[in-house]
């Protein structure tokens, strides 16, 4: 049964793949990153999900008012929402910002 579901995930994928998909229009956008206030750090930090709940990760760097990196993070966290994702970088963050 289990590997009846994979290979019809693989199936359907190289099904997927093979098909002609459309172009999408992407306008650029000029992001700044502005550092922060001396003697403060800035943490950017990004959660991610592949599929519909399959895979989550976020992460985070921190950088100092030099825009010198002072570190980073990065965590699996397995079958949970992008919402979860998201929540979990910011509380590591706060978690992180008192140390």
């Amino acid at each position: 049964m289990f590997m009846r579901m994979i290979q019809g995930s693989s199936l359907c994928f190289s099904n997927l793949m093979s098909r002609p998909q459309p172009q999408l229009q992407h306008s650029p956008n000029m992001v700044l990153w502005k550092t922060p206030s001396v003697p403060l750090l800035k943490v950017n930090t990004d959660g991610s999900v592949c599929g519909t709940n399959i895979a989550a990760a976020y992460c985070g760097i921190f950088r100092d008012f030099s825009a010198c990196f002072r570190g980073c993070f990065a965590r699996n966290l397995g079958a949970v929402s992008v919402l979860h994702a998201e929540i979990m970088a910011t509380i590591l963050d706060v978690e992180l910002a008192h140390i």
